[in-house]
């Protein structure tokens, strides 16, 4: 091998008469191994390999191209004298491995020479119109794996040997240990970096997160470990359904940019919801996210990053890097901003979470103070109220028993019937007073449990009496299945009573003609399960937790004073029980009470 490279071309040239002076191939290659050898710089390493591979072929221009972390996009990680277009080109644009010569090579582990490239469509587009006609890509490997490509450019045709082609693809894997050395070590000289890093980034972290000096000051330490041109922090302030972005460092924000977002239209709330980081390319081209898209479009960031803060097992928000290239974010950055997340995100909820926090507190004090005072003033009412009531509507009462007895002399018909609907109004308006208060001695606390012991089946059976004759009008079946060994209780009896007729009383009413109704008592455990089954309309699902609070009546059951099932849990939390509801919509209802057999 006399000469490593010879351009074969009818008229000598410069570059051949520089060619015919260079020093013996073998010298060219022992030196750039000694070099190599001799630095553990990774640029440093490229441009050894640069200069003397493009002394070794006499070509003009060159670069290095490395796969990202992920393997699909290579980036340029050094050149020389490549022309101005081409170089912006390959810097703003990564190069997709598998396309393009430089990706075909790299995807193949396999050298390439293209001869005529600026007749190759798999050219460059800024190298064709350099006039480029000779494009050789040699592929960097390690262990059957392709790390980049060195590729080398020529304005003149150039041709090689079998055995120079042999060499190119020998040095290849050569300088392919050599990046992985490099790479290995870098490694390891970035772990100490990284660790002054990341405790210099949670000192200003900590010193005042909520200020934009600080943010600032985060985003400097961030940018030490990779690269963007926008960072923001967004929390999801729990219980909520949006994302409040509290920070931006950076280029000025877009005026588009919102301070606060939907959590279910947003990339940053797709990464909160989801735990896991989201990473979009190119959010013009993306489609997913609108009001990105305007975002995008105003301020030319085609590339986000959202990765999850999460502390104690919750998401509480996301850190936002946006960057103006498409494709800016591969694997090797996200690990750095999963990092720098999982540091950051307890400094988050210490700060800007506990701040928001004790702001909603104080207000929520306020509220507290007002609504209690509003209670009580309303509690005073009803009880003067109810009292106030209830002596008129008792002579009411009175009276109208006295007329319906005939004590006052005999009643017609049609009289009787006036008397019949006065006095039933009327006890349909003292059970109203009667509920209203009740309630209100629960809310003021002054009504207290007078326990004494009584029979579960005696109670049971009383209360059957109450309700069977209004179920027998509606030709209900109605049965009651009390517990087959007799069970004693100790609770307030009155108060049981009132629970059990207030279930039974709805059972009916809102049971149609010739339904059920089917009261059961049972022992379970330490406690006595008391069920009210009937076969009404049931209750639909949004209703089913509302039902228990007071002057709620489900569509369709009006006619009483939505506050008898109120009462009713009052009652039972009152004796530490339980009350809970199943039903189905069109097949009934069951009112299931749980309550210690003794106090």
């Amino acid at each position: 091998m006399n000469r490593l490279s010879e351009k074969r071309r009818s008229e000598p040239s410069a570059g051949e008469h520089s060619a015919q002076k260079r020093a013996d191939p073998l010298a060219v290659v022992n030196d750039m191994a000694a070099e190599a050898a001799r630095t553990l710089d990774l640029s440093e390493l490229l441009d050894v390999a640069l200069k003397h591979m493009l002394a070794l072929t006499g070509m003009e221009a060159g670069a290095a191209l490395l796969v990202d972390e992920d393997g699909r996009f290579m980036r340029l990680a050094a050149q020389h004298n490549l022309p101005a277009a081409a170089r912006s080109q390959i810097e703003s644009q990564p190069m997709p491995v598998g396309q393009g010569i430089p990706g075909i090579a790299a995807e193949r582990c396999q050298l390439m020479i293209v001869q005529n490239s600026g007749q190759d469509d798999r050219e460059l587009p800024a190298l064709r119109e350099a006039g480029i006609k000779t494009h050789v890509c040699i592929p960097l490997v390690v262990r059957g794996r392709s790390l980049g490509v060195l590729g080398l450019v020529s304005q003149e045709s150039c041709t090689f040997e079998a055995g120079e082609q042999a060499l190119f693809t020998a040095l290849g894997e050569q300088l392919g240990i050599a990046i992985e050395r490099a790479r290995l070590f870098s490694q390891q000289a970035n772990l100490t970096e990284r660790a002054q890093i990341i405790n210099e980034l949670m000192r200003v972290a900590v010193s005042s997160m909520n200020t934009p000096e600080a943010i600032d000051g985060i985003a400097s330490q961030v940018r030490r470990l990779l690269d963007f041109d926008r960072l923001n922090i967004s929390v999801h302030p729990p219980g909520t359904d949006y994302v409040e972005t509290y920070a931006g460092s950076g280029e000025e924000a877009p005026q588009t940019e919102q301070r606060r977002t939907g959590l279910f239209d947003t990339p940053f709330g797709e990464a909160i919801r989801s735990g896991k980081p989201v990473i979009r390319a190119n959010m013009l081209e993306d489609g997913v996210y609108p009001v990105e898209a305007v975002v995008a479009a105003e301020s030319g960031y085609l590339s986000l990053m959202c990765v999850p803060l999460e502390s104690r097992g919750r998401v509480i928000g996301c850190l936002n890097f946006r960057s103006r290239p498409a494709d800016s974010f591969g694997a090797k950055d996200l690990l750095a901003a999963q990092e720098i997340a999982d540091h950051l995100a307890v400094v988050v909820e210490h700060t800007i979470l506990h701040q928001k926090a004790e702001e909603s507190a104080d207000a929520l004090q306020r509220l507290n103070v007002q609504l209690e005072g509003a209670n009580r003033h309303k509690t005073e009412f009803l009880a003067s109220l109810s009292h106030e009531l209830r002596t008129p509507l008792n002579a009411v009462l009175g009276g109208s028993e006295l007329l319906a007895e005939g004590v006052l002399g005999e009643l017609n018909e049609k009289q009787a019937e006036y008397i019949h609907d006065i006095n039933e109004s009327g006890e349909h308006l003292l059970s109203l007073i009667n509920d209203v208060l009740d309630l209100s001695k629960v809310e003021a606390g002054r009504l207290e449990l007078r326990p004494d012991h009584f029979s579960l089946r005696t109670l049971m059976e009383s209360s059957e009496k109450i309700v069977r004759e209004r179920a027998s009008r509606k030709s209900i079946n109605f049965r009651v299945e009390p517990p087959a060994d007799e069970v004693i209780v100790e609770a307030d009896q009155r108060k049981v009573k009132q629970i059990v007729y207030n279930l039974l009383s709805n059972a009916v009413k809102f049971t149609p003609e010739k339904g059920s109704v089917t009261f059961t008592g049972r022992l379970a455990g330490d406690e006595i399960v008391l069920s009210v089954v009937d076969t009404g309309p049931g209750i639909p699902e949004d209703y089913r937790e509302r039902v228990f609070d007071e002057f709620v009546q489900v569509p369709g059951t009006e006619g009483g004073t939505g506050l008898g099932l109120s009462l009713c849990k009052r009652f039972v939390e009152l004796h530490d029980g339980r009350l809970w509801l199943e039903t189905e919509v069109g097949r009934g209802s069951a009112f299931h009470v749980a309550l210690p057999v003794s106090r």
